[in-house]
Parts: C-alpha cells; sequence; structure tokens
C-alpha cells in the first residue's frame, strides 16, 4: 500500500509524509510487518476496524495505548530510553550524548548526531506540541502531559497520578511487561518490577508509587479473579490465580473500552435537538414566556448590564438603554429574561431569578420596587 505510486494520491500527502506515517503507525502498534508485507494488529482493527472503539482517537484510554507501544517496546530508540532510561530534568543535548553513547556501544553504524537530534526534537513535540498555541493541538499524546516544559531549552519528564488512564489500560500492560507474561511463565510479579522495570507500567505511564498502589488493590476486581495484589510477610507482589489468553485478555480490555465511550459518547453519535432550539427566541411572541429561558446560561456581561441598568435608574430614575453585542450573543434572551423579572408571572420571574445571580435580583427589586405587577406582587417573588 505504502510503496504502490498511486500511494500519494490516496493518502493526499506528498512522498515523504507516505514514509512517514508507515513509520508511525508501525511504531505506535496499529500496523506490523510480515513475511507477507503490513499486516493491521489487534490494536488497529480494536480502534480503528469495522466496529472500532475510538475510530476518532476521542478517547483517554486511545491516547494510553498508543502511547505504551511508543515507548514501551525498544522499536523506538529514543521514546523507549526517555521513559524507561532516564528520570528527572533534561537538556535536549543531554539526550542526543546520551543515545550516541549507547549506539557506540551498541555498535550501531550510520547514527549521526543530526539524525539523533532531529528525532528528538520529533519525538518531544509529539509530546509537548509545537512551538505556538495552534500547533500544540496537532499532537494528540500531549494532551497527556507525560513531557513538560520548564523553560525554552530544559523539560521534565512528569511523573505522578493520572486520573485519565483507565484501570484496564494499567492491567493490559502491568500483566504483559516483564512478568507474569513473559516467555518463561511466572505466576508472581513483585511490585519493583511493576513501578520501576524498564518496559513497566511505572515506568512507561510515569506513576508514581501512591498510583500504583491504589491501582494494584482494586486487580482483583479490574482482571475479573485473574490476578489478585498480595502484601503477605512484607512482600508486595501480583499473584496470578488464572491463566487466560492474550487473546480473552484483550477481549476484556475492548468491552472496557467500549463501555467508556458508551458513557461519554461519541462525536459519530446522532445529535437531538430540542424542538425550541430549531428557531430564535423572539422577543415578540416570547416575551411572557418562561420555556424560552429553559437551558439559558446568564452570561456575567448580562449581569453586569442589568445591574447597570438597575443602579442607573435607582439614582436618576432614567428608563432607556440600547444593547448592542454580536449575533448570538443572548440579547434578545437577555431581554426576555427582563421583562419576565419586571412584568411576568410568578413562575416566570423564578426562571429569571434561576438564571440570574441573586445579587443582580436584589439590585433589580430594589431598583423597580415602585412598579406593580400584574399578580400584584413585587416585582420579585
Amino acid at each position: 500500500m505504502f510503496r504502490n505510486p498511486d500511494s500519494i494520491a490516496r493518502f493526499g500527502v506528498g512522498r515523504n509524509m507516505v514514509g512517514a506515517i508507515r513509520y508511525w503507525a508501525t511504531g505506535a502498534g496499529i500496523l506490523e510487518e510480515s513475511s507477507e508485507g503490513l499486516e493491521v494488529t489487534w490494536l488497529g482493527n480494536m480502534l480503528f476496524g469495522e466496529d472500532g472503539t475510538d475510530p476518532n482517537l476521542e478517547e483517554d484510554a486511545s491516547l494510553w495505548l498508543l502511547h505504551w507501544h511508543l515507548a514501551g517496546r525498544t522499536r523506538l530508540t529514543s521514546a523507549y530510553w526517555i521513559f524507561n532510561e532516564f528520570r528527572g530534568s533534561f537538556l535536549k543535548q543531554d539526550i542526543v550524548a546520551a543515545l550516541l553513547k549507547l549506539a557506540q556501544e551498541r555498535g550501531w553504524s550510520r547514527v549521526a548526531s543530526t539524525t539523533v537530534d532531529r528525532d528528538l526534537q520529533c519525538l518531544l513535540r509529539t509530546y509537548i506540541g509545537g512551538r505556538g498555541s495552534s500547533e500544540a493541538g496537532e499532537s494528540i499524546l500531549a494532551e497527556l502531559g507525560l513531557i513538560r516544559p520548564i523553560d525554552k531549552h530544559r523539560s521534565r519528564l512528569s511523573r505522578g497520578r493520572k486520573p485519565n488512564l483507565p484501570d484496564s489500560v494499567f492491567l493490559c500492560f502491568a500483566s504483559t511487561s516483564s512478568g507474569v507474561n513473559s516467555p518463561k511463565v511466572k505466576n508472581t510479579m513483585s511490585f519493583e518490577n511493576t513501578a520501576y522495570a524498564p518496559g513497566s507500567p511505572g515506568r512507561v505511564f510515569l506513576l508514581d508509587e501512591d498510583d500504583i498502589v491504589d491501582r494494584l488493590e482494586r486487580l482483583e476486581q479490574t482482571s475479573a479473579g485473574e490476578f489478585v495484589w498480595s502484601e503477605t510477610a512484607g512482600l508486595r507482589q501480583i499473584i496470578r490465580k488464572q491463566i487466560r489468553s492474550k487473546d480473552k485478555q484483550r477481549a476484556i480490555l475492548h468491552d472496557a473500552l467500549s463501555m467508556g465511550g458508551k458513557k461519554r459518547g461519541r462525536m459519530t453519535d446522532p445529535i437531538f435537538i430540542t424542538p425550541r432550539f430549531r428557531r430564535s427566541v423572539r422577543i415578540d411572541t416570547d416575551y411572557a414566556s418562561p420555556v424560552a429561558l429553559e437551558g439559558f446560561h446568564c452570561p456575567a456581561s448580562f449581569q453586569a448590564a442589568v445591574t447597570f441598568m438597575a443602579s442607573h435608574i435607582a439614582d436618576t430614575e432614567q428608563g432607556a438603554f440600547t444593547w448592542t453585542g454580536p449575533y448570538g450573543g443572548g440579547k434578545i434572551e437577555s431581554c426576555t429574561c427582563a421583562r419576565l423579572l419586571v412584568r411576568g408571572t410568578e413562575a416566570g420571574s423564578r426562571a429569571c431569578c434561576f438564571s440570574l445571580w441573586r445579587s443582580c435580583c436584589l439590585c433589580t427589586e430594589k431598583a423597580l420596587c415602585h412598579i406593580s405587577r400584574p399578580d400584584g406582587m413585587c416585582c420579585l417573588w
């Protein structure tokens, strides 16, 4: 697909960008190389397949999954090294020097400092964002907040609690990292391996000990009894009670992510509009209807305008004002609210009081208390 002559037209990008798409899709675990070429992985099918859980990458869980495959495997040296072999704050030059030293120790050929510098610069922009605020929104992994800039030259790894990391994602990789599901099957994994070993959730997700312990205490419930957390005799470790295949574990993860998406809704879900929102509020037909204010959010600017008008009326008895503002700013709704507040029914006045601040209502009542209402009440209920 990526090497076909028509790949440029198919993706609508240049030749270099086609290669970049292949590189990052493979690095993020969406595609994998096989003897027959590129194939879609279980993660690619789960997220972007026909019944994908998150085809638009709206969920935090999807971003954590992509991050794991980028930084939890040795395929991408820069990402793996930063998250698994480095701690604290750093200068980009420090990382470049360390990676060049690593390449020399491993005997890797054709590793130039400029290549490493550009690779690291790309990686940092992936997790921090661009130089401007508009560019930062283009990097979806920047939303995870794993690497934060300190100043123009220095950045730091943000270790701590990750409230938006689902337990199901933590479990998936806590059980597949160097421990209970390694080639030599083990039934236990120590807390230290879970928190500090290269490729562990603690290192890749930058979790602190308190967050890890809290998640491990929920482990039996999260894994449906497959794993339990034990602190017997001073030994903190994960114990496997059942043996499940990787397909079963991935099915559990798929179900958990699907349920999370259904609870929050998705961009592709249909939107149902309440009938009253199908037309604008009209001051000539809705001036006496409390229904017109249902769901109305009264902005602070209107609160200030009403308070100013009420104070001006109380001081000067002037009663003519002009309201100006942008289209859709709520001018008509605000006028309807003010009219109901002064001359509406008790239900209409009550609806206004729910929309306005109490101080605004009291100020208006003080300024307009001489006005008689149709029901004989003061201007406020």
